[in-house]
Formats: structure tokens, C-alpha cells, sequence
């Protein structure tokens, strides 16, 4: 098993994926680091912005409380509408703030147009 893992949030709008947040799993330590985007109201009406926003803050409230892996296992079971994730990638080091930036940087913050689904 690698010592870190990653997955993307994805939010769909009218068939886009957006990338809206990186999850950082550390599995030497079980932590679960959650790193999500601000401006959620850009890319979103406000009903769906303000519940994406409560449901991403509850999210990372959690992931200082409970396993990461159980946390991410949840996720990988039920998130499949409006909010996706990515498949797990496997990334060297343990955890920190610095990598958790380059992984936001790379895939949150820099596509911000997002994809549609293949």
C-alpha cells in the first residue's frame, strides 16, 4: 500500500466535472487532509453552491475526527450524482502541507472549465 493516496472531488454541472477539492489519505497515519475550492458560487447556482460548501466543511470537520480510510471508503460507496470522485492515485512522501498544495494546484485550481464524463 502506498504511504499517501489521492482522489479529486468532482462536482457535475449540465454534464460537466468540475474539479471542486483534492482528499489527501496518509495511510501510515490514517488521516484523511481535505483541501476544497472557495468559489463555489461561480460554478454553481446558490442552492447547489451552498450545499456542496456545507456538505465539503462537514467533510473536513469529519476527517480530524475519523479514520481517513473509513471516511474515504464512504465516499467511494455513495458519491456518484452531483459529486464524484476520481479513482485513488498513488503519490510518494508522507503527508504534507506542501504536497497537499501541489495536488490542488495540479488538479483543482488549474482546471477550473472542468471536463464532460467519458
Amino acid at each position: 500500500m502506498p504511504s499517501s493516496e489521492f482522489v479529486v472531488i468532482q462536482f457535475a454541472n449540465d454534464g460537466i466535472l468540475i474539479p471542486i477539492a483534492i482528499l489527501l489519505l496518509d495511510n501510515n497515519a490514517d488521516r484523511l487532509y481535505v483541501r476544497f475550492r472557495s468559489d463555489l458560487s461561480t460554478i454553481a447556482d446558490p442552492d447547489d453552491a451552498e450545499v456542496v460548501q456545507l456538505t465539503l466543511s462537514e467533510l473536513a470537520a469529519r476527517a480530524e475526527q475519523t479514520c481517513g480510510s473509513e471516511i474515504l471508503e464512504y465516499l467511494e460507496d455513495t458519491l456518484s450524482n452531483t459529486l464524484r470522485l476520481t479513482g485513488r492515485t498513488a503519490v510518494t512522501g508522507d503527508f504534507s502541507n506542501d504536497l497537499l498544495d501541489r495536488l490542488y494546484a495540479e488538479h483543482v485550481a488549474r482546471n477550473t472549465s472542468g471536463n464532460r464524463p467519458k
